[in-house]
């Protein structure tokens, strides 16, 4: 269900040094209605590495496997300390100790 991504050059550079492990499940689905062109609908979950936490204005990006990045649409604002909104997607984080 994961699909790889080309990024810019900017994004690259922001995962060079990856610190927090995160679980990201889409909580809804704002704007595809369940036909997102990707398949990443309501429930998906995804679990890799991040070095940011979801920042308003920015894509939230996660290294899911070797060479394979999950981005969302930009991050329109937090609605609470785990869960935030994006242009299309309202997501769950969870930071996993490790």
């Amino acid at each position: 269900m994961s699909k790889s991504i080309i990024i810019d050059g900017k994004s690259k550079d922001k995962l060079k040094k990856t610190k927090f492990k995160a679980q990201v499940i889409k909580i809804s689905d704002d704007y595809y209605k369940g036909n997102h062109p990707n398949g990443v609908g309501k429930g998906s979950k995804f679990t890799g590495y991040t070095n940011t936490k979801p920042t308003k204005g920015e894509r939230f990006l996660l290294i899911i496997e070797k060479l394979t990045i999950f981005s969302t649409s930009p991050v329109v604002c937090m609605l609470d300390s785990t869960t935030f909104k994006t242009l299309y997607s309202t997501y769950k984080i969870k930071y996993i100790k490790e």
